[in-house]
């Protein structure tokens, strides 16, 4: 799901309320965890979405973001006005590569290397180009053809970009929806479905081979609009609530932001990939648009949340 300004992406560790202290955020963020067993490394950045009329200049949306100290921000493309913008900027940017060019991608490296010359390559090292994203929301979704060229695209891209000698420096990823899952309540019940795997495994071998993380679009809200009789809004919203219990982990979830996330580290580790990095690369609450009761309440102007990282 491409926004129409800045939405929010995260990186996160397994949740559970009792593991987590509490952290907010607009475009700012603190975080000193009260317990962890390893280091803790994080970072959050926004999604720069540009599917609207009335949008500020790129250059407005660099002096948006400094000021509030966003250092890392995704496109859903490699827009040249885009990234000269931010040339300078010392912000980090991971460019997507658009689903509609997957297939050409796919037939050869030839193909990978023309486009990471012309959409990575040349803005380097003014604009901080750290990631492509190979296509969005591809496995579990509608065209199944892109599922077929998701992989190939994926290895030719981080060919090109081995042969440049940028791969340490660009990360290859590629994000997915809710859509991958067959089940994700409890969290710990969540598995891949069983179409999705046969697509999903390779790929999670290769991002694991080249040290790339699993990348989820977590939307709640989405949850709560598909079946609002029986998921409590407030659960999606991380107000008071009586929350869900895990009785395999134990855990305690008081949102379904972080039940989403440890639902996507379940399913991994049955995958055989225990141990997967999953990064949120999209999330976001609407304000307007859907005819919903207690619409006013997505208006949340500080959203409390709980995320860390143990690296």
């Amino acid at each position: 799901m491409e926004t129409s300004f800045f939405d929010y992406y995260l990186p996160t560790s397994h949740m559970g309320s009792s593991l987590f202290p509490l952290l907010f955020f607009l475009f700012s963020v603190t975080c000193s965890p009260a317990s962890a067993a390893h280091s803790v490394t994080w970072t959050y950045g926004v999604n720069y979405g540009r599917i609207a009329n009335n949008l500020p200049a790129p250059e407005s949306a660099v002096t948006l973001l400094k000021p509030a100290k966003i250092n890392h921000i995704r496109i859903y493309d490699a827009d040249h006005g885009v990234l000269q913008a931010f040339k300078g900027s010392g912000i980090e940017i991971i460019v997507g590569l658009p689903n509609e060019y997957l297939k050409d991608i796919s037939i050869g490296e030839d193909r990978a290397m023309n486009w990471v010359k012309e959409n990575v390559q040349s803005f380097l090292p003014g604009t901080r180009v750290r990631g492509i994203a190979v296509g969005n929301e591809i496995l579990g979704g509608g065209d199944l053809a892109l599922w077929e060229v998701l992989l190939p695209a994926a290895k030719n891209v981080y060919g090109a970009l081995s042969k440049l000698g940028l791969n340490h420096r660009v990360e290859v990823s590629s994000p997915h929806s809710e859509a991958v899952f067959a089940n994700s309540f409890p969290p710990s019940a969540c598995i891949f479905k069983p179409d999705v795997v046969p697509y999903m495994r390779p790929l999670l071998q290769f991002f694991t081979q080249i040290g790339s993380p699993f990348y989820i679009n977590a939307y709640p809200f989405l949850a709560y609009k598909n079946d609002p009789e029986h998921v409590d809004i407030n659960y999606a919203l991380f107000k008071d609530n009586p929350g869900v219990y895990d009785t395999k982990t134990n855990l305690h979830y008081d949102n379904m932001f972080e039940a989403q996330v440890d639902a996507a580290y379940a399913a991994l580790e049955k995958a055989g990939f225990s141990k997967m990095e999953v990064i949120v690369s999209e999330t976001g609450w609407a304000s307007r648009g859907m005819q919903m009761k207690q619409v006013q309440q997505r208006r949340m102007q500080g959203l409390t949340i709980k995320i860390c990282v143990y690296g």
